[in-house]
């Protein structure tokens, strides 16, 4: 019986093996960076986006207050305030999934964050009434600088530079 479960972990062991064999090279260059990204991208949603009177808004605030004053008409403020509160936990499992290997999930992520990111900059910048701040900057600068690294890093692990003399 002891000799069966140990079978069963090297089986196991050989399937999670031959599963990491068979992911791209250059996908395996994206996971870390695009976490890294996801994280990045997240966090400038925490600098000041928007100052109305005296306050300093943040982009979850600014979202909210946004939607609550009807600046932002029919679903697509709805929607942009459930993105914007989701993407924390985005960042959070995008990290979890490089843990666990999966880089096509981290990828995938990694956009959708990146995508938010991008379009609540917009938004902040073009609808009128809104003092503008660092933030919706920041947030394009940040999806800008991941998608040019992250690209980057693509291309050049693609073609074997990526220093693996193996």
């Amino acid at each position: 019986m002891a000799g069966t479960a140990g079978t069963s972990r090297s089986a196991s062991r050989s399937r999670a093996a031959t599963a990491a064999a068979t992911v791209p090279r250059w996908m395996l260059g994206h996971a870390v960076p695009a976490a890294a990204f996801a994280v990045a991208a997240s966090a400038t949603l925490l600098a000041p986006w928007s100052v109305l009177g005296t306050a300093s808004r943040s982009a979850f605030a600014l979202a909210g207050a946004a939607a609550s004053a009807g600046l932002l008409p029919g679903g697509a403020a709805r929607l942009l305030v459930v993105a914007l509160d989701a993407l924390p936990a985005i960042a959070a499992c995008t990290c979890a999934a490089v843990v666990l290997g999966r880089t096509s999930i981290v990828v995938g992520l990694a956009a959708a964050v990146g995508t938010v990111v991008l379009a609540a900059s917009l938004v902040a910048l073009v609808v009128p009434g809104i003092g503008t701040q660092a933030g919706p900057w920041l947030g394009i600068g940040v999806v800008t600088a991941g998608v040019v690294g992250v690209l980057g890093i693509g291309a050049h692990t693609a073609t074997g530079r990526d220093g693996d003399r193996g």
